[in-house]
């Protein structure tokens, strides 16, 4: 996946977490009640794909993940965590608890696998926990994301076997990126409507489903 890619991904996840939180407001078969039912579907697939084209999956017959598979999975559940944790911050006007779980600044592997043994410990805290599943994080991510590091020394580098086929594999994760896109620029105009003299609410939505910045890159000078 791109950068863009990923960030479309991080939109849709916070996006699909709004949804969670506020689901007992919606229409049935409105825009928000059936986007609730695809969007996870769209970011699971989307997930699957990711995976692949950063080293290989778990091999469905009890093989292992690559160390690439297995670095491409934490990186993904520390930037849920991350960015969950931001929204519940400011849910709960509580900068300190989106401090605790602060992103990364580096992709480095080493980096990656502290922050997330880091982020592991923390939310084996009950309390700490409740306030992540209540923003619809998914409840075994714990327990995941402890395997994946216990498994990531181990881990062979090499690349797993059933890759996907890249052709078939970009094409389908263009169509999911654009749909996911329609999705939320969907949304957008029907809370622009639904929630129009609740301006908190609206608001709420507008910092879960922007695209974040692309970060800058700067070139280190060399001695």
């Amino acid at each position: 996946m791109t950068e863009r890619e990923i960030r479309q991904l991080n939109r849709m996840v916070n996006s699909n977490a709004f949804l969670t939180k506020y689901q007992a407001q919606w229409p049935a078969n409105s825009r928000p009640a059936n986007a609730l039912v695809r969007l996870p579907q769209i970011i699971t697939r989307l997930n699957e794909i990711g995976a692949v084209q950063a080293g290989g999956i778990r091999d469905q017959k009890g093989g292992t993940a690559t160390k690439a598979a297995i670095l491409y999975e934490v990186w993904t559940d520390i930037n849920a965590l991350s960015r969950t944790a931001e929204l519940v911050g400011k849910d709960t006007n509580d900068p300190n608890f989106a401090a605790q779980f602060g992103h990364p600044a580096s992709k480095a592997a080493d980096r990656v696998i502290a922050i997330a043994t880091d982020f592991s410990g923390k939310i084996q805290d009950a309390t700490v926990w409740a306030k992540f599943t209540a923003e619809g994080m998914r409840a075994n991510l714990r327990t995941e994301l402890s395997s994946d590091l216990q498994a990531y020394p181990t881990a062979r580098s090499g690349q797993a076997a059933g890759r996907l086929d890249y052709t078939g594999a970009s094409d389908e994760l263009d169509d999911l990126v654009h749909e996911g896109i329609m999705i939320l620029d969907g949304l957008d105009v029907f809370f622009g409507n639904f929630f129009s003299h609740d301006k908190l609410k609206l608001n709420e939505w507008k910092t879960a489903s922007r695209l974040e910045r692309a970060p800058h890159h700067t070139t280190t000078p060399t001695s």
